[in-house]
């Protein structure tokens, strides 16, 4: 399968592995995780979803305990772009990875993916006026590090709750790391 793969014969190599018996005799191998991450890519890249999505929730499926390793962050880089209804999750827990082996440039990268998602979510849960859950969401976004629009967003829903102090300090603080910032300016 893995030497179809590298010849370009994605198909052939999806029809090799396409077994539970080879899925599940192989699982515990570091090698075949990685490979069903490069199947699952090379399918997607393809425009293959079915192939795509089934070798990224078999790389799930394998990943009882991830090492913490580079391979393994990137992997699960790889693979919340291939299931984008488990990405936040999946990027959260290479961010993890990621912090805990010293990789900052892996850290900014899913940083960049993390934060719009979050950003989305606290949308949907402004306009359903749940302030509360948003501002959980902006709690998991504030665990990446400082950022300026994070502490803004979260001013506004203080302002939406009735919490003005609160909010004050938060416009304050977005102010404070990007104080050239118009819109932070014209909100506080």
């Amino acid at each position: 399968a893995k030497a179809y793969h590298l010849a370009g014969e994605t198909e052939l190599a999806n029809k090799t592995i396409f077994s539970k018996k080879t899925i599940d005799a192989l699982k515990c191998e570091n090698n075949f995780r990685d490979f069903l991450v490069d199947l699952a890519d090379s399918n997607h890249s393809n425009g293959n979803e079915r192939f795509a999505k089934y070798f990224a929730t078999q790389y799930l499926a394998c990943q009882e305990n991830p090492e913490p390793s580079q391979k393994t962050v990137k992997n699960l880089l790889r693979v919340g772009q291939i299931l984008p209804e488990k990405s936040v999750e999946l990027w959260e827990q290479g961010f993890n990875i990621a912090s805990a082996i010293k990789e900052p440039e892996l850290k900014e990268s899913l940083k960049a993916l993390l934060l719009p998602k979050y950003f989305e979510m606290v949308n949907s849960l402004r306009d359903k006026k749940k302030y509360k859950e948003a501002l959980e969401v902006l709690s998991r976004a504030k665990s990446l590090g400082k950022c300026a629009e994070v502490n803004f967003e979260q001013a506004k829903l203080y302002i939406e709750l009735g919490k003005i102090d609160q909010a004050q300090k938060l416009f304050e603080d977005a102010l404070q790391l990007e104080p050239e910032n118009d819109t932070y300016k014209i909100s506080y």
